[in-house]
Parts: C-alpha cells; structure tokens; sequence
C-alpha cells in the first residue's frame, strides 16, 4: 500500500484547522499572563488601609503568644488518646525490658556463685582431700572411699 505522489503531500502540508487551534491557544496564553499580571500588581502595591485579613492575622498574633501556643499544643498532645496508648505500650515494653534484664542478672550472679564456689572447692579443700587420699596406703584408702560413697 504505497501513497502516491499527490497523498503524500497532502499530507506534508498542515490544514488551517492547525493553525487555528495554535492561534487560539497563543490568545490564551497571552490573555492568561496579562490578567494575572495586573491581579497580582494590585496585591503587590501598598493601598492606603490594610485589608481585613492582615488585620485579623495580626489581632491572632496579639492574642497568641509562643508560650500559649506551646501549651495549647502539649494539652492537645496528652489528652490525645494516641499519645496515652503510645505512652502506655512503652511503659509496658520498657518494664518488660526491664524484667528480663534483672533475669539475666540474676542468672548470671547465680551461675558466677556456682562457679566460683566450685573452682574454691576444688583449689581448697578438694586439692588437701587429695592429697590426703594419696598419702594412705591402699587399703586405709579403699576403705575412706567406701565411706564417703556410703553417706
């Protein structure tokens, strides 16, 4: 399906629907800049009298120091049921926290004692045992033994 000579350029060329439409939107865009322009040159110049919102936002920061502002907010903030929950849930995470830390310590005291307690054990009195078991003759020594085992 080749286009001939005559289609193709027809098709070069732009209809004047085109060129109106581009026409009309260069209007608008003009027209748009020149009324924003001149709105905002009214804003911009210092009128005599001072408009009614620049005169209650003044009469708001009269009446509203930072100090009021502050506690405003903190009230605002503590009696916000979030704020409780939030406070609440870390409470219990922290005591949670907290438990298992003294766990811990508690465990670990407990195995140092038993360890210490066992290492003084067998530097001390287990090691003079020993050494006495050693000294006996065989026969006193079976029978020493014997005993211990017994009780």
């Amino acid at each position: 399906m080749a286009l001939s000579k005559d289609e193709k350029e027809k098709k070069r060329f732009l209809t004047p629907m085109v060129y109106l439409k581009a026409l009309f939107l260069i209007v608008l865009t003009v027209f748009g800049m020149v009324v924003l322009s001149r709105l905002s040159g009214g804003i911009a110049r210092n009128e005599p009298g001072e408009p009614e919102t620049i005169k209650s936002i003044k009469n708001i920061q009269e009446t509203l120091t930072g100090d009021e502002i502050a506690q405003a907010i903190d009230t605002e903030i503590r009696t916000n049921e979030t704020y409780k929950s939030t406070i609440n849930t870390a409470r219990q995470k922290s005591d949670e926290v907290l438990g298992e830390a003294v766990k811990l310590k508690d465990q670990a005291i407990q195995d140092s004692k038993d360890y210490i307690s066992d290492y003084l054990y067998e530097q001390t009195v287990g090691s003079m045992i020993n050494g006495l078991l050693e000294k006996l003759p065989d026969r006193q020594k079976e029978k020493v033994l014997q005993n211990i085992c017994k009780q």
